[in-house]
């Protein structure tokens, strides 16, 4: 069906334009907003009168090579003015080039003060083109891919005077530790949520670590087979945790030994990548490693692993009592999510009926309130009185 002349974007305004990684072009007329305002004359009074349509840029300099400085600066200068005054969501991507004299970087100066969202897919002298600036506003950045350019280390001073960042992703690449080391002049005792390859860290930004005395959620990939910093489990303040292995394997898991404060978490989500565990002679001693990590999450009240095979061995491990030693791991457990698990056999869906039994036996543990499974015809028969079954479909393909 073709798109009609009277429709109109008016009652669909409040869409999330923010599209966070995607992959658009805000320069080109053939892209989003411009191509709203290209459909009929109403749709371009309504584009132009909706500030916050162009108030999410998407600027990717590797793709402005055959465009002339001229050309830059008027399209640039029509897509600042008409976000008006709003806040920005910004999306600079420039690879390894330094974009410190390009014809947009004063545009981009001159609008600093209204950032609340910077994801900066951007090279370090780029990067510190930006220092000076001033982003009163900023709330979320983003660090990704931070090339060292042509290969000499550029401090990165850009953001160490930043006050209201509370969310931070850093995804350096895994040639460049120098964005680690000068961004230990942020100011990280203000941020309440950290995205970060921790098995990345270098001795020189652990310091820094010690700093995140108010970070409530961390995301943790580790799926560069390096073993996680001491130090991240020696955040007694974290609330909700993401940790994502490539292995199972004990030698990647060595780091797994929370500190003992660690009352506050309440949400904890594990990933586990890892194809055909009966090949692999380390499995089951990750297994056990693992449980061994949950030890200490006794007020974890929502647990969702992600893992391609669950043994029954490890849902056994989940049942009040079944650890090794009889040790109670997550007493307080209210939600269960393993819609992302392959499981080895059928025999899990009895051991997933013995961890709720043994829940709602024990006084001392509150019942299982909710189950998420994945969809399977074997798993449907999976229905238990007074507790919620929800079913979902797997973001990826277990291989039989």
């Amino acid at each position: 069906m073709g798109l009609q002349e009277t429709a109109s974007p008016w009652d669909h305004h409040e869409v999330d334009w923010s599209w966070s990684g995607t992959n658009f072009n805000s320069l080109c007329p053939l892209n989003h907003p411009w191509n709203i305002s290209h459909v009929s004359h109403r749709w371009r009074e309504i584009a132009l009168s909706l500030p916050r349509l162009w108030s999410v840029m998407y600027l990717d300099f590797t793709r402005y090579t055959s465009f002339s400085p001229r050309q830059c600066s008027f399209v640039g200068s029509l897509l600042f003015e008409r976000s008006a005054k709003l806040d920005l969501c910004v999306n600079i991507v420039s690879g390894e080039m330094d974009i410190g004299d390009h014809p947009l970087m004063p545009l981009l100066k001159e609008s600093t003060t209204r950032w609340r969202i910077l994801n900066a897919h951007m090279s370090s002298p780029s990067l510190q083109s930006l220092y000076g600036c001033e982003f009163p506003l900023l709330q979320e950045l983003g660090v990704r891919d931070a090339f060292p350019g042509d290969g000499t280390d550029v401090p990165v001073d850009t953001f160490r005077d930043v006050q209201n960042v509370r969310i931070m992703d850093l995804y350096p690449s895994e040639t460049d530790g120098d964005a680690y080391r000068t961004l230990g002049e942020f100011p990280w005792s203000k941020l309440s949520r950290l995205s970060c390859y921790f098995g990345q860290l270098e001795s020189d930004f652990l310091p820094s670590l010690q700093q995140l005395t108010s970070i409530e959620e961390v995301n943790n990939d580790n799926r560069l087979h390096r073993d996680v910093s001491p130090y991240f489990w020696r955040i007694p303040s974290i609330c909700r945790l993401t940790v994502n292995f490539a292995t199972r394997r004990p030698v990647y898991c060595t780091a797994l030994v929370p500190h003992p404060d660690f009352h506050r978490l309440s949400s904890l989500r594990i990933t586990c990548s890892m194809t055909e565990p009966s090949r692999q002679p380390d499995y089951i001693g990750g297994t056990r490693m693992l449980l061994k990590f949950l030890r200490p999450m006794s007020g974890v009240e929502e647990f969702e692993l992600k893992d391609e095979t669950v043994t029954t061995e490890f849902l056994d491990g989940l049942t009040v009592g079944g650890a090794e030693g009889g040790a109670v791991l997550l007493p307080s457990l209210k939600t269960l999510d393993l819609h992302e698990c392959g499981f080895a056999d059928h025999e899990a869906l009895d051991s997933i009926r013995r961890i709720v039994e043994s829940h709602s036996l024990n006084r001392l543990c509150p019942p299982l309130e909710r189950i998420v499974l994945p969809h399977e015809d074997w798993l449907n028969e999976f229905i238990v009185d007074g507790i919620e079954v929800v079913r979902l479909d797997r973001s990826y393909v277990v291989e039989d």
